[in-house]
């Protein structure tokens, strides 16, 4: 019963039961409690497959990473190869050039 009604004759206002509001205000909160759960396992859900992406992303970097350092270690060895030919062909110039009657 509302403060001003219990001394005097209950007026046309609008009361509610403390049971029936706190029964009421249960169940509210009980379906909030199970949207908040819902929404905990999407979440869940979605970190899982952010997970599940981010390691293929890195396994895939990691196997980038892998071929361009094959493919710079296979350009190295050309490069030396060439340098090798080179000096040997300097070389060899050197000596046709040492034993020529006519170089000076």
């Amino acid at each position: 019963m509302c403060e001003g009604c219990r001394l005097t004759s209950h007026q046309a206002h609008k009361n509610g039961m403390i049971v029936d509001l706190a029964s009421a205000e249960r169940a509210r909160l009980r379906e909030i409690g199970q949207q908040c759960r819902d929404l905990s396992t999407a979440l869940q859900g979605r970190i899982d497959a952010l997970s599940a992406s981010s390691k293929k992303c890195a396994s895939t970097a990691y196997s980038v990473k892998q071929e361009i350092t094959r493919e710079f270690d296979r350009a190295r060895a050309a490069l030396l190869k060439r340098e090798q030919q080179l000096a040997a062909e300097v070389d060899q110039l050197m000596q046709v050039s040492l034993t020529c009657p006519w170089a000076p």
